[in-house]
């Protein structure tokens, strides 16, 4: 008896804790929802710095926190369930309780839902909170906020590893790639002829970088794979779910370890473990201080949430090893179509994964999702993961020659599918040099392009779009139309021999308009002059200037490189293209 309530007063305690995780959640829910009216103020003076469209921060009714008029039933519930544990399992309920767990189990009886254990275990665990630490879950939101921006974020499932005032890191779950060691450490090392040599003869014997094979998952654009066009390894993260080797891991949530890949090769070639019971990541995502918070204050890109080990590497499918249950629960999964039919890898959009977590967070949102603009941005993922996450086999960026001078009042002609993502195809963002689509460039699909300076290959370019749409009128009654990002105003207006106005231009850096007509990103329009192009209705001005669609391949990335642009100038101009004369 005396046995009995000792461990009812120890559940007394614990059940206290958690009410004031209760508080402090309420306390952090006034504070986000401060911040956010702050950063509201804020915005129309960062949407002219960074082009993001203005936005209206919500505070979502439907997230459930803790609330001291419960205090009476949880302390009931927390009771019951760790004179459960204590009575089934003969466990010590304080020392093998997680928080996380508890917190949801509270969530859960505050929604009304069941909260048993049977529940909870059988399904995995997932809700929406204002609470960042160390083990949170973070989801992209859906739209076409990422679909046009960076789609390696579109619909991406992120796992916090690392939370502390001055930095944030989180590695992406449901993006594997088609790539492993091998393939990064060969094209790493291929300027280093020495390097290159001494690896493929230690190979022979069992040893040096690719004397091992491992499959390599993307975890985002910090020291990842968009470092090893430039020579760089990434930083490779090593997670995996096999508490025996706890002690030379380190535990991000319970069940879930980061060990070094060092550690994890040595373990693999003892015999002690396989390849697949580790998940090797590529890169990060990093946040300074206060940057992840003000995005999500902000609302528009990320959905906070906590969940348990079986939803974030997918329910059910305990018994497999984790590499495998993840790209089940990454699936459905399109083909390598760089590798021979007989060994083709199968690659998964992780789109499914994302799907079971955002619909557990957000049951109401998910059902009201609009179905065809979400299967088009599945299509964008798609298109991504073939573009940047399969070896690169004849994709690589070839350098135009020294003397290549293009003259002014040279016409271009943008390419039908190499604009869909907004940056030619497998191009990486670069942190060594300006990256001129930091804006995405979905107005280069299909544009008409007058090159306004001669341009050789250390010169810098200035053009202007002859095919955007309408954005003002002249005082005589003329039309305006949208001609670059930069400087488009009155004082920045190009006039042709026709009625036609263009205001705004863009730059290039030096040597990337070589760089995209040698990769056929971009076209010179032979034979073909302004005034030729300006008297042309501007929706046909793209054939004016010698565009065709050449197969039924190149109609459909059309096509969906035409709904990309509109989402474009929807988002950056609040254009809608089919209301445009």
């Amino acid at each position: 008896m005396a046995s009995s309530n000792s461990k009812i007063w120890t559940a007394g305690r614990v059940a206290c804790r958690v009410c004031e995780v209760g508080v402090v959640l309420l306390v952090a829910s006034w504070w986000s929802s401060t911040t956010a009216r702050t950063a509201c103020a804020a915005a129309p003076f960062l949407q002219k710095l960074v082009h993001v469209p203005t936005f209206v921060p919500r505070h979502n009714n439907k997230v459930q926190h803790l609330r001291s008029n419960d205090r009476d039933k949880h302390l009931k519930l927390s009771s019951r369930y760790l004179r459960a544990v204590g009575e089934n399992s003969g466990e010590n309920p304080v020392q093998d309780l997680d928080w996380r767990d508890f917190r949801a189990r509270l969530v859960q009886q505050t929604r009304g839902q069941n909260a048993s254990s049977d529940a909870i275990a059988g399904n995995g665990w997932a809700y929406q909170t204002d609470l960042l630490e160390e083990g949170s879950l973070l989801v992209s939101v859906p739209g076409d906020y990422w679909a046009i921006r960076r789609q390696y974020f579109c619909k991406a499932v992120f796992f916090v590893i690392k939370h502390t005032p001055e930095f944030t890191a989180a590695v992406v779950l449901n993006r594997p790639t088609g790539l492993t060691t091998r393939d990064i450490s060969e094209r790493v090392d291929r300027a280093d002829f020495e390097k290159r040599i001494t690896n493929d003869i230690l190979g022979l014997v069992g040893m040096g970088a690719n004397a091992e094979e491992w499959k390599v998952w993307f975890g985002g654009d910090g020291e990842g794979l968009e470092s090893w066009g430039e020579g760089v390894s990434p930083k490779y993260i090593c997670l995996h779910t096999l508490s025996r080797f706890s002690e030379c891991s380190r535990q991000v949530i319970r069940g879930i370890y980061i060990i070094q890949f060092d550690k994890a090769r040595e373990l693999v070639r003892n015999g002690q473990a396989t390849q697949d019971d580790f998940m090797l990541i590529a890169g990060y995502t990093g946040w300074g201080p206060g940057q992840l918070q003000s995005e999500l204050d902000r609302g528009d890109a990320w959905i906070l949430g906590a969940a348990d080990q079986g939803l974030l590497l997918g329910t059910g499918e305990e018994q497999l090893s984790l590499n495998a249950r993840l790209q089940k629960a990454c699936a459905t999964r399109i083909p390598d179509v760089n590798a021979p039919p007989e060994s083709q890898e199968q690659i998964g959009d992780g789109i499914n994964h994302w799907n079971q977590i955002y619909r557990t967070l957000r049951p109401t949102e998910f059902s009201e999702l609009d179905t065809e603009e979400e299967l088009h941005n599945d299509e964008m993922i798609r298109r991504w993961i073939k573009a940047y996450l399969v070896k690169p086999v004849g994709r690589e960026w070839t350098p135009a020659s020294e003397g290549e001078v293009i003259p002014a009042g040279t016409i271009l002609r943008g390419s039908a599918s190499h604009w869909i993502l907004g940056r030619p195809d497998a191009s990486w963002p670069s942190r060594t040099k300006v990256d001129p689509w930091q804006l995405p460039g979905q107005y280069m699909h299909k544009a008409v392009l007058f090159l306004l300076n001669d341009c050789a290959r250390d010169q810098v370019p200035t053009l202007v779009l002859l095919n955007g749409p309408k954005i003002g009128s002249t005082v005589t009654g003329g039309d305006v139309k949208f001609g670059g990002v930069e400087a488009c105003n009155a004082q920045n207006v190009l006039a042709t021999p026709t009625s036609d106005m263009f205001a705004g231009s863009f730059s290039l850096p030096a040597g990337t308009l070589q760089e995209l007509l040698k990769t056929a990103a971009l076209h010179v329009a032979k034979d073909v002059l302004l005034r030729d192009i300006c008297l042309v209705e501007p929706n046909a001005r793209w054939q004016a200037a010698g565009g065709t669609l050449e197969s039924l391949t190149e109609v459909a990335a059309a096509a969906q490189g035409d709904m990309q642009q509109k989402k474009w100038y929807r988002a950056m101009l609040g254009i809608e293209l089919d209301s445009v004369d």
